[in-house]
């Protein structure tokens, strides 16, 4: 990736994308995804997007007046490329997060559970709800930290 495309995707990923780490509860312990979604309705977005860091692509069709929406999830490795190579302004805390919690998981993978990784990426999780929500609570929360 060249540094016009490495630049066009952080602002892409900054104005349109979503960061988060999804937790799923299991009954031998609790399972973590890292992911980026893109929506855009111009198809050629996100196919360049697509052709720079994979992912998997779906669309939303619309009738009436309103355009498809189509949608790019990047996982796995295609998250891990993307976020070591870009830097974004807006949501930089949302992708340090994820390049922490994409280590931990792949320790974790290795130790088998160990407990301080999963205690954590609970931290992680719950930092991600917070800075992606949004809404009155957020702005009280945010102000009544900011006093401390």
């Amino acid at each position: 990736m060249n540094n016009f495309e490495r630049g066009w995707l952080s602002a892409f990923v900054d104005s349109e994308g979503c960061l988060y780490l999804s937790k799923k509860g299991r009954s031998y312990g609790d399972s973590f995804q890292a992911a980026c979604d893109l929506a855009n309705t111009n198809k050629d977005m996100i196919m360049k997007a697509k052709c720079l860091v994979g992912g998997y692509l779906s669309i939303r069709r619309n009738s009436g007046n309103h355009k498809d929406l189509y949608f790019l999830r990047i996982t796995g490795n295609g998250l891990r490329k993307m976020l070591a190579q870009i830097s974004l302004v807006c949501k930089e805390n949302q992708r340090l997060l994820l390049i922490e919690a994409q280590g931990l998981m792949a320790q974790r993978n290795r130790l088998r559970w160990g407990t301080l990784h999963s205690l954590r990426l609970h931290e992680i999780e719950k930092e991600f709800r917070f800075l992606n929500h949004r809404g009155k609570f957020v702005l009280a929360e945010r102000k009544r930290l900011n006093k401390k």
